[in-house]
């Protein structure tokens, strides 16, 4: 069955060549990964999106840093801003990407696969919360009555719900009300496709289904007070659409991958508190499902 196949990276927050965020994290080198796990999928998916805070300070040479790592990424890639980003600096060191408007939001509609991909910018210039503001709440209505026939994804960086975790909350978006009214009818949109709070989630809001994408760079471990930053294996979303079928979308581990040298996939490592096996021990053939009762 012919089917889309979307991969979504976000919260990237690279830094200029030899730096490091809080002086332990090295969001490049865990970018790098992410681009070289997606490169060995097979099927390889048809497009990547990075759905904000592609740089952690907005300035020129972390741009170029992301454009090296990504330089090595070879699928066709689109990028959307988050509060971290700037939209000049990013039009300035991608001037190819010339579905991003030269100037004012950095809003986009392109056709992958026979699916429509949306990238709507949130951005509040200078703050770490969002906005949907009247023009961009307009510009989102337009495009989806245009592409009406078309099954759609719709990218944000800052996801439109209330989490019920005050710390990201405070760095919501607002204006959602506006986001609703512009989604009113269209049912063709599939999903909402966030970032921002570095920590995977599902919900329904507005009966859309509603997703955060897990951070390449690190976890914020905001359910807990006082909240910590987590480091943990790189992960991005790959998001599957078939005709028929509907949409279905998964967390991918980077560092969960493993292949032996002949190319094939090794066995599935499972969690020692899941089941009686050692952590670090790899399960025979057709382990996992006598384990399950298969």
């Amino acid at each position: 069955m012919p089917h889309t196949l979307v991969a979504q990276l976000t919260d990237c927050h690279v830094v200029a060549t030899g730096g490091t965020l809080f002086g332990w994290v090295d969001p490049n080198a865990r970018l790098a990964a992410a681009v070289a796990y997606l490169n060995r999928l097979n099927p390889r998916p048809d497009v990547v999106v990075l759905s904000g805070d592609l740089v952690d300070g907005g300035r020129v040479e972390e741009y170029h840093a992301l454009r090296a790592i990504l330089g090595d990424l070879a699928i066709p890639f689109l990028l959307l801003p988050g509060n971290h980003d700037d939209r000049d600096n990013m039009r300035a060191v991608f001037p190819e990407h010339d579905y991003l408007p030269r100037e004012g939001f950095l809003n986009w509609s392109v056709e992958v696969q026979g699916m429509r991909l949306v990238g709507l910018d949130t951005q509040l210039t200078g703050q770490p919360i969002g906005q949907v503001c009247h023009e961009r709440a307009d510009w989102l209505a337009r495009t989806l009555a245009a592409h009406s026939c078309q099954p759609t994804l719709l990218f944000m960086h800052h996801p439109p719900f209330l989490t019920g975790v005050e710390m990201l909350d405070v760095m919501g978006c607002t204006g959602t009300d506006r986001l609703a009214m512009a989604l009113a009818d269209q049912r063709h949109v599939e999903a909402i496709l966030c970032g921002h709070h570095h920590v995977s989630m599902v919900t329904h809001w507005n009966h859309v289904l509603a997703m955060v994408a897990p951070a390449t760079s690190y976890r914020i471990a905001a359910e807990e007070m006082p909240p910590r930053w987590v480091l943990e294996p790189p992960a991005c979303m790959l998001h599957t659409w078939r005709r028929g079928a509907g949409l279905i979308s998964r967390v991918a581990l980077v560092e969960a991958y493993a292949s032996d040298p002949l190319g094939k996939a090794l066995p599935i490592r499972v969690d020692a508190a899941c089941v009686d096996v050692a952590h670090d021990e790899v399960l025979p053939s057709g382990g996992l499902d006598m384990l399950l009762g298969a």
